[in-house]
């Protein structure tokens, strides 16, 4: 007869135990929707654990656990209580009330921290995220360098609870192999409120992601209350149906950080300059060069049309102004100043000139480097920019080698080569025919060749182009080594996944986020010791699908999904309305063919007549089984 807090089960037993119990599980509360289970049984306590960690030795026992106990630990209580919460969640979400055992005694955890307190989220870059964590009848001990190896042990210990909710005996020693772990989030083509950027962020701690690379503005839209200048919010924000600004405010900024920070995860903005900023022709249109132009397919690669001008009198005020005020809302010492997709053509009187035409543009760009560098190191903020600064400008002298480039075009080896031939050593990569997220039937300009046909089907939208295809999978995504080809990998410092969010509502960014966005993290966590198997690392995701879903309420794709049944090609909120969806700076050329344009005219804006962007909103999902 087993003891209240000890079962001898081991490894097989313990899948007969997960079997039988896992129907027990619809006693939660909320309901179970139809889930595809794996049919294996795993047998360690390896096969519970996303990211798989380091080193996983097995315990070979369980124990019932009702709550747990913080017995002993060093660590200052706020600094741990976002893991702590979501231990308990998950504890929750695998018993429900109805079958906890209050003749139990709390499970015991112990912490021990090695170092000071990592207090505030200017001291995230370059802590030490290792941890150990060790699982046996007399409870749980975690030893780590700092407080935050401390909360992602935790975050491990919530997968060790199985679906009949006892805890597996294991012995742990983890630490990532990238520093710099993820995700680039489009607000400006379209407007997530907090609350989605928290639960986003969730997902991010529960998959060790550590980096919200924030995309903040741009052409399209300004969703800051700068009080400096409120012209941009008035005029440069969306609304919402009441009338009211799509905005986050200081106090909006200040509050994300502090909860990315108690997550671990480093929030770096991008103000992307001097491309991307048709909108601060709000403040005066003399600012930004070709703003609206049309057509805008001759100006710029998306519409609409607009870049910075440095040539011009208060141009470098403004973005002193910004850098210095809204930039230090943001306690990360990086600042991405973006500089992609600048197109010459958009700084010569000649409209029919070449986008790639660089004379003109080496010019400007060389000064407005000189006097960039200056402000920025006059507000104490550390570079980052997009690959193009390196290759395009003529300005890759100019810029601190510390800086971190962040790799998206392809063929990405030969981007880290150029950066790093330059002298950069602080390189990311987030390539765009594999880690790019809006990738898909909808935004079809990079997909590959297979991704393009396969499944042949389509949306059926009367009037409005569409295409066959598929995303870029979880496969896919699991299966790109950053690292391959690379004569001196040395100077990778990890890697992000990329959503612009052309294409991407408030009801569908989860699923065009996760589980896939967890298989980026694996890559970049566990990269020395997971590989890719056809059915293991299919089943441990497929667990950790559950998780997402019934702990963070994140609204996760099947891992078969296709992101080929959205059923609609979405435009950025700026297209709303009748005004916008007939203007001239929403039309190109006659030669441009891209999903979502009507058959019959280059009208980039007119299939958002189709839907109404305010009543599409976040869903709470039905909560699912866990398979074990």
């Amino acid at each position: 007869m087993f003891s209240n807090r000890q079962l001898a089960v081991t490894g097989l037993l313990a899948g007969v135990v997960a079997v039988v119990l896992v129907a027990v599980a619809i006693v939660m509360t909320g309901t179970f929707r139809p889930s595809a289970v794996p049919s294996f049984q795993p047998l360690t306590a390896a096969d519970y654990l996303w990211p798989q960690p380091a080193q996983v030795t097995d315990g070979n026992g369980q124990a019932a656990v009702s709550s747990f106990v913080i017995a002993q630990s060093n660590v200052d209580s706020s600094l741990t209580e976002s893991a702590l919460r979501l231990l308990h969640r998950s504890l929750a979400a695998k018993t429900g009330s109805s079958r906890m055992n209050a003749t139990l005694a709390p499970f015991p955890i112990s912490i021990s921290v090695d170092s000071a307190a990592i207090t505030n989220a200017k001291a995230l870059p370059n802590a030490d995220e290792s941890y150990s964590l060790t699982v046996s009848e007399t409870g749980v001990f975690i030893q780590a360098k700092t407080n935050i190896g401390a909360t992602y042990a935790l975050q491990t210990l919530s997968q060790l609870i199985t679906s009949n909710g006892s805890l597996l005996y294991a012995k742990i020693t983890d630490k990532p192999r990238f520093p710099y772990r993820g995700l680039l989030l489009d607000t400006a083509r379209n407007f997530f409120p907090i609350s989605d950027l928290e639960r986003i962020l969730d997902g991010m701690f529960m998959s060790k992601l550590n980096v919200l690379h924030w995309h903040i503005y741009d052409s399209h839209s300004f969703p800051i209350d700068w009080p400096l200048y409120p012209v941009m919010a008035e005029r440069g924000a969306y609304r919402y149906k009441n009338g009211t600004l799509k905005v986050y405010r200081k106090k909006d900024v200040l509050g994300l950080v502090e909860y990315a920070f108690k997550r671990n995860i480093r929030v770096i903005p991008e103000f992307d300059l001097p491309g991307h900023s048709a909108v601060f022709g709000h403040i005066s249109g003399h600012l930004v060069t070709r703003w609206n132009a049309t057509p805008w397919t001759q100006f710029c690669y998306q519409p609409p049309c607009g870049q910075l001008d440095p040539r011009e009198g208060g141009t470098l005020q403004i973005i002193d102004d910004l850098i210095s005020d809204v930039g230090n809302w943001f306690q990360d010492p990086v600042l991405h100043v973006g500089h992609d997709e600048v197109p010459a053509n958009a700084y010569t009187e000649f409209a029919d000139a070449a986008k790639t035409d660089k004379a003109n543009l080496t010019k400007i760009m060389r000064e407005f480097e000189v006097q960039l560098a200056g402000i920025m190191e006059k507000n104490g903020k550390m570079y980052a920019a997009w690959d193009e600064i390196v290759e395009d400008y003529g300005v890759g002298d100019l810029v601190p080698k510390e800086a971190i480039i962040s790799i998206w075009r392809s063929p990405s080896i030969q981007r880290v080569e150029s950066a790093r031939n330059a002298g950069f050593k602080n390189i990311v990569v987030g390539p765009i025919d594999t880690w790019y997220m809006d990738c898909s039937p909808s935004a079809a300009h990079c997909q590959s060749a297979f991704e393009k046909t396969n499944p042949a089907t389509k949306y059926d939208i009367p009037g409005f182009i569409t295409f066959p295809g598929r995303w870029h999978t979880w496969e896919t995504m699991y299966k790109f080594d950053p690292l391959q080809g690379l004569s001196n990998a040395s100077v990778i410092q990890g890697g992000f996944g990329a959503l612009w969010s052309e294409t991407v509502k408030r009801n569908n960014l989860d699923r065009f986020l996760f589980p896939r966005l967890s298989a980026i993290a694996e890559r970049l966590w566990s990269y020395d010791s997971a590989l890719y198997d056809t059915v293991s690392t299919g089943r441990r995701l497929a667990r950790f699908r559950a998780s997402l879903i019934n702990e963070a309420r994140i609204d996760v794709a099947e891992l078969g999904y296709l992101g080929n049944e959205e059923g609609m090609v979405y435009r950025p909120e700026l297209c709303d309305g009748v005004e916008n969806m007939k203007a001239d700076w929403q039309r190109g050329d006659s030669k441009w063919v891209v999903a979502g344009n009507p058959v019959d005219s280059s009208d980039y804006c007119a299939i958002a007549a189709l839907y109404e962007t305010n009543l599409l909103e976040h869903v709470d999902p039905e909560r699912v089984l866990y398979a074990f």
